[in-house]
């Protein structure tokens, strides 16, 4: 089987930056005792992050 290379450095460095946008503006939370984000973070980073 041939090895197939995939670039992803651009859209991993776009995706980053997303998020710690999300994190500047406050849209993140975790729960302080089981450390899971809320509902609502998981949406806020569907909504920035693409779809595969």
């Amino acid at each position: 089987m041939p090895e197939q290379i995939r670039a992803t450095a651009a859209s991993a460095q776009t995706n980053l930056h997303a998020v710690l946008h999300l994190v500047a503006t406050g849209r993140l939370r975790c729960s302080q005792t089981t450390r899971r984000p809320a509902a609502t973070t998981v949406a806020a980073i569907a909504g920035v992050l693409p779809r595969p």
